[in-house]
C-alpha cells in the first residue's frame, strides 16, 4: 500500500471509516455465478475492515447500522418504486432475516460481507413459514400437475395476467422459459442423457432430481442444487423441459426458493390497499409483529 506521501507499508489488515462521507470499491463483483451478475462499482459508508483471508486473497467486512444497511437491501430486494405497504412489508421480513442471524452477528450481500450492529426494529416471528403465492395442493408430484400449474397459472396476487399493475420484472419472472446446451452444464455434467424428477414439493419446486450419465444416475437433493445445475443457475426449479439435439429447453416459473414471502405478490396486495400487517400475515400465518429493540 502507498500513503499520501508516496510511502508503502504493509500490514494483513487494514480498518477504514467513513465520516460524512462513502467509501467508493471498484469492481465489485455481485450475482456471483447467476444470470444477474456483473460487476460494478458501489458505494458504502460505515467501518470497512479489509483483510487478507486463509486463501491469500483480500476480503472486506462492512460494519454498519442495521437501519442503514436496510436502507440498500430494501429497494434491491422488491425496488424502490414498490408502493410504501410492500417496502414496510420487506422492511420487517428483511429486520427478522437480521434477527434470525444475530447469534453469528453477520448476513451476507453481494460483493460486500455486511453486519449489521444494534438498530430499533420491528421483526416478525417468523417460526410458521408458508409457501408463495405459486402454490400446488399438497401431493401434486406427477408431470402432468405441473403442465397444467405453468400452463393455466392461478389467479394468485403474484399472477401478472390477473394483476396487469405489476411491474416488469414481476411479469418477466412469473412464468420464464431458457434453452440450455449441454455444455451449459456444470462441471461433472457434461454427457447428460436425462432427467428424472424424484421428489416435487407443494410449490412445484423439484427438491430432488436425478441426472443421468452413461446409464447412472447422480441425485440432486435439495432445491438449490437443482437450479445450480447448469450455469447461470435457473431461476427456479420449478420447472418442466423438453430435449432437443443440443441440449434441453426448460420452462418455469418463479425467481427463488419458495419459501416466505412473494414480492410482486406482495406489491400487488399493496396495491390493492392492504397494509403491511396483512401482506406478512398472508405469508406467515400464526405470526405476530412485535418491537424488538427500544
Amino acid at each position: 500500500m502507498t500513503d499520501r506521501d508516496g510511502g508503502s507499508w504493509q500490514a494483513s489488515e487494514l480498518w477504514l471509516e467513513s465520516v460524512g462521507q462513502e467509501f467508493l470499491v471498484e469492481d465489485v463483483p455481485f450475482g456471483v455465478g447467476w444470470w444477474w451478475g456483473g460487476r460494478e462499482h458501489r458505494t458504502y459508508e460505515g467501518r470497512l475492515h479489509v483483510y487478507v483471508d486463509s486463501s491469500g486473497r483480500l476480503d472486506a467486512v462492512l460494519h454498519l447500522p442495521m437501519e442503514t444497511y436496510l436502507k440498500g437491501v430494501i429497494p434491491y430486494e422488491i425496488g424502490p418504486e414498490s408502493p410504501l405497504e410492500a417496502l414496510k412489508a420487506q422492511a420487517v421480513a428483511a429486520r427478522s432475516e437480521i434477527a434470525a442471524q444475530a447469534e453469528t452477528a453477520q448476513t451476507m450481500i453481494p460483493g460486500v460481507r455486511t453486519r449489521a450492529e444494534g438498530g430499533t426494529t420491528v421483526v416478525a416471528d417468523v417460526r410458521h413459514l408458508a409457501e408463495n403465492e405459486q402454490t400446488m395442493s399438497s401431493g401434486m408430484h406427477p408431470r402432468e400437475d405441473i403442465d397444467t400449474w405453468l400452463d393455466y397459472p392461478p389467479a394468485s396476487w403474484c399472477n401478472p395476467y390477473v394483476h396487469t399493475e405489476l411491474p416488469n420484472w414481476s411479469k418477466a419472472n412469473f412464468r420464464w422459459t431458457r434453452e440450455v446446451t449441454f455444455i451449459d452444464f456444470r462441471e461433472g455434467f457434461a454427457a447428460v442423457d436425462s432427467l428424472q424428477v424424484l421428489e416435487r414439493g407443494e410449490s412445484g419446486r423439484i427438491h430432488r432430481l436425478a441426472v443421468w450419465q452413461h446409464g447412472s444416475a447422480t441425485e440432486l437433493d435439495f432445491e438449490l442444487a437443482v437450479r445450480q445445475m447448469v450455469h447461470p443457475p435457473l431461476r427456479s426449479s420449478a420447472f418442466r423441459w423438453r430435449e432437443t439435439e443440443t441440449g434441453f429447453i426448460f420452462e418455469g416459473a418463479g425467481w427463488g426458493h419458495g419459501v416466505g414471502m412473494c414480492q410482486s405478490g406482495a406489491v400487488a396486495q399493496a396495491l390493492a390497499g392492504r397494509d403491511h400487517a396483512v401482506i406478512l400475515e398472508h405469508y406467515f400465518p400464526g405470526t405476530r409483529l412485535h418491537r424488538m429493540f427500544e
